[in-house]
């Protein structure tokens, strides 16, 4: 089995503010979602398709703080932390499995965590320290209970389309191998400062963030 694209995730300094930021540079205004208890999180979201997703994710000031470091290295972000491309999410039908492969390359990926919401349920694998590994490039991996349709089926879609992704990272041999061993290639991966780039399609205008 192979894993594949389930979500992209941006976050901000705030939910608010982050949605502002979207919509001053896609014209497209994010809905706002649920909460994440055990993480002390929010998020809002769009559908990019019928079984792929946007999020924003962010600390949720009214939340209380979790025991354990917020997933995605919310801890470790700037107060004034502007709107910006975070992490890529993919599912995987044998997330053990998959957590294996990176084991094998010497890559932390995390442990799954048991989560719900409403009807969903999922297992997310965190890092104990709460970090992306590979300096925030790595994706993250995440396996749904049994779902049909999936999430994005009942999400508001404002026509965003996911065009393309591209990572920059100091060890691009690393993540290639990665990806390789999880069977994804739907990424353009470059040697440099960490960061992504997510080029989406809104209603026939490219726009890259």
């Amino acid at each position: 089995m192979t894993a594949s694209l389930d979500h992209i995730a941006f976050t901000c300094h705030s939910r608010a503010s982050g949605i502002a930021a979207f919509t001053a540079a896609t014209g497209i205004t994010l809905p706002q979602s649920g909460t994440h208890p055990d993480m002390g999180t929010h998020n809002a979201l769009s559908a990019l398709g019928p079984d792929t997703f946007l999020e924003l994710i962010t600390i949720d000031p009214a939340g209380q703080k979790p025991a354990r470091p917020r997933w995605f290295g919310l801890d470790d972000l700037p107060m004034d932390y502007p709107l910006t491309p975070h992490a890529v999410i993919l599912r995987s039908d044998d997330l053990a499995g998959d957590l294996r492969k990176g084991s094998e390359l010497g890559l932390d990926l995390g442990t799954p965590m048991s989560l719900s919401r409403g009807n969903l349920t999922w297992k997310f694998a965190v890092r104990d320290d709460g970090k992306i590994h590979q300096n925030g490039t790595a994706p993250l991996l995440m396996q749904w209970d049994a779902i049909d349709p999936h999430p994005a089926a009942n999400m508001t879609d404002h026509g965003l389309r996911l065009k393309s992704i591209s990572v920059t990272t100091p060890e691009p041999e690393k993540l290639s191998q990665l990806c390789a061993a999880l069977g994804w290639s739907d990424l353009t991966v470059l040697k440099g400062a960490p960061s992504w780039t997510f080029t989406l399609d809104i209603n026939g205008k490219e726009v890259a963030l």
